[in-house]
């Protein structure tokens, strides 16, 4: 008998587990939903790990930043450091291809997961700002700094050069639905930048036709977020870089993205502006920044690209910073975008670092992207076969990309090892390699590899289990996410080196990052917190909230109207309870919520505040994130027309959604203390993974 059964037939199970799930009372939503993520067979015990047979969700997901073999770039100071920054995306016969600064080539992905990369043949793409657009069956290329150039295969590498580097800084090639082409850049200094456009001739070797130089520049008087400085905190600095152009058309309506302040900050982000017509005059998107993600692993999201996936869907495409030997130390990031219904372009960057759905594989009708998988092994208690003084084991657990732990060496039999705490379900470890003591001289290491295995059980000891085997890995992956076969009842999780290091450096690690469910409850809810605008200063304000003491963090979600929360803060720790924000619109009035969340899930505010610290929504007289403190996590099955739900979710009546494991529909019904009255009856055997609850307005 299984456990649902058993309530059914209101027998007490001889056993049951917490299990984290996922009821979302977004704020920009009118109803609530629930993703529960249910194992489609029971989990097996195999010496001393757990083993689900069922299939892993986590095989349809990718997660931040990008794993691509990224150049060892040598600066001017003879600094060697990996970098990719300023990225583009087309998708060009099915295909996406990833264009990025000074990666002396380019890359393919059938999926926008795995990417292979191509050397070119003939023309120089070793610079900065690379743009790609695409006409017909054909591809076009330029960079500042780059040849202008075509291709029709860009897999082979071969492109026929149309002319030299057009000198444009930091280009973006766009055609527009009647052919017409432009190119969108900047010009000017670090005080001074403005945007700039040209129309070209693309039958005349794409000469010139019109331009105009000053769309607009950076207003530092009343857009915080343009401000220079880690948190925009340099006010009276004057200098910003408004660079990274990016155009969209929607609509009829041309969308100008460009970023500020500086690529080494962790708020470098994109704003925007709108015109009808692609020469101008442009109007500021109240929004903006449209791509902003100051706080998490992964931060710094500016001088990106807005493109379309295979299946029409948005995402951007954005330069994140590592920043530590140089500001020009960065990686790429991955979000979804998209038009609202007033047709603002925003970024959803909420935990973009987490693990999220490649395209084509969200379940129908998902309000987010996020698989629902929670980070298992921040600042847990760990230790190394060996330590290299200033990077200690604890820096590979701190969601921090700017420190790391250090091996003394790059010996094959260095490991590092995690203690989870207690029994989890892991579904993805995402292993983030450092560049400790780098000897390589710079330039593409193409033979370069990750040579590694990852090994887990629950009693060190018992038997270590493999995880992951890479140790006759041949591809050079530093930000390596690897699902694993099946989900896994783990507690402890050891990573130990099985070769060379890239660049010749030790065995590092930025951090080892474990995703799954630690079936646990979600923490409590923020019960109160307060916004004050600056009086003096409308770029600022400070929000203060109230600690809950499970907690991990906090999320504060601000946006320009109740429903339109699309920016946020990341605040790691339980103890911080403030924080002030410097990036905001003068003139704009904005609204706020604060989120708590820990490795048990996230609980999303109850209620919004307008910046003169007005209620302006109650979101729910319940906790955003209900608690279904009982449910199994083994099969799921619907019996006889019905099936539990574990809390009467305070009797109010909901509707309830079931989906098979593709995501298709499979019936609705009204949920009413509890339990689901269905409205058709599903076989007795067949496997559910995902219920979405919606609450009825009442």
């Amino acid at each position: 008998m299984d456990y649902l059964e058993a309530k059914l037939r209101g027998i007490k199970p001889k056993s049951s587990k917490k299990n984290h799930l996922w009821l979302s009372k977004d704020a920009n939503m009118n109803i609530s939903f629930l993703e529960l993520l249910i194992s489609a067979a029971a989990v097996t015990v195999i010496g001393s790990v757990s083993l689900s047979a069922a299939p892993n969700p986590y095989a349809n997901t990718f997660c931040n930043p990008v794993n691509v073999n990224y150049n060892f770039f040598k600066n001017s100071d003879s600094l060697v450091f990996r970098e990719a920054a300023d990225p583009g995306i087309v998708v060009f016969k099915n295909d996406y291809y990833l264009f990025a600064s000074h990666s002396a080539g380019y890359w393919w992905s059938p999926d926008m997961v795995s990417w292979k990369l191509v050397i070119p043949t003939v023309v120089n793409m070793d610079a900065y700002a690379p743009t790609v657009a695409v006409e017909g069956d054909t591809m076009y290329f330029t960079a500042w700094g780059g040849d202008l150039c075509k291709t029709t295969d860009p897999k082979s590498g071969t492109w026929t050069k149309i002319r030299g580097e057009p000198g444009n800084t930091d280009p973006c090639l766009f055609r527009d639905d009647n052919g017409a082409w432009f190119c969108y850049s900047s010009v000017g200094g670090a005080t001074d930048t403005k945007a700039r456009v040209e129309a070209l001739d693309r039958a005349h070797g794409f000469a010139t036709t019109a331009k105009n130089d000053s769309l607009f520049s950076a207003d530092l008087n009343n857009h915080g977020f343009e401000v220079h400085g880690e948190n925009n905190t340099e006010t009276t600095s004057g200098i910003t870089f408004l660079e990274g152009s990016w155009m969209t058309k929607y609509k009829n309506k041309y969308y100008l993205q460009y970023a500020v302040p500086g690529t080494e900050y962790r708020v470098y982000c994109d704003g925007c502006y709108m015109s009808s017509s692609p020469m101008g005059p442009f109007v500021f998107c109240p929004n903006s920044p449209i791509s902003f993600k100051p706080g998490g692993f992964v931060t710094g999201t500016g001088h990106s690209c807005t493109f379309t996936d295979a299946f029409g869907k948005y995402w951007h495409v954005t330069t994140v910073t590592v920043s530590v030997l140089t500001g020009f130390e960065r990686r790429l990031a991955i979000f979804p975008a998209a038009f609202d219904s007033t047709d603002l372009l925003h970024t959803d960057t909420y935990l973009g670092d987490y693990p999220q759905y490649l395209p084509g594989k969200a379940p129908a009708n998902s309000e987010s992207n996020l698989l629902g998988g929670m980070q298992l092994s921040f600042k847990k208690a760990s230790v190394a076969s060996s330590t290299m003084s200033g990077h200690p084991a604890s820096d590979a657990f701190d969601e921090n990309i700017r420190t790391w732990w250090s091996a003394t060496s790059a010996n094959v039999g260095e490991w590092l090892r995690v203690d989870l705490g207690k029994s989890c379900d892991v579904g993805a470890i995402q292993t983030n390699f450092a560049e400790q003591d780098i000897t390589y001289g710079g330039g593409r290491g193409t033979s370069f590899s990750h040579k590694y295995k990852v090994e887990g059980t629950l009693d060190t000891n018992g038997t270590w289990r493999m995880l992951i085997n890479k140790t006759a890995n041949t591809a050079d992956v530093p930000h390596d996410y690897a699902p694993l076969d099946s989900i896994t009842s783990v507690r402890y999780i050891k990573i130990t080196n099985a070769g060379p290091m890239p660049g010749g450096c030790k065995f590092a690690i930025r951090d080892l990052r474990v995703f799954g469910n630690a079936n646990c409850t979600a923490p409590g809810t923020v019960t109160s917190f307060t916004i004050v605008r600056n009086a003096s200063d409308k770029r600022m304000a400070t929000v203060t909230w109230t600690k809950v003491e499970d907690a991990d963090g906090y999320i504060i979600r601000e946006g320009i109207a109740s429903n339109k929360l699309y920016n946020n803060y990341q605040i790691i720790g339980k103890d911080s309870t403030s924080r002030v924000i410097r990036s905001l619109n003068v003139g704009v009035t904005y609204y706020f919520t604060v989120d708590a969340y820990s490795q048990c899930g996230v609980t999303r505010g109850t209620v919004v505040k307008r910046d003169d610290n007005i209620t302006a929504t109650a979101l729910s007289s319940t906790s955003a994130i209900m608690r279904l403190d009982q449910f199994e996590k083994s099969t799921f099955k619907i019996v006889g027309g019905r099936f539990v739900v574990p809390r009467s979710f305070d009797g109010k009546i909901c509707v309830a959604k079931v989906f098979d494991i593709s995501g298709k529909l499979l019936c609705s019904g009204r949920i009413k203390d509890g339990v689901v009255e269905l409205a058709k009856e599903i076989g007795g055997n067949e496997t559910v993974r995902i219920v979405r609850i919606t609450q009825e307005r009442q």
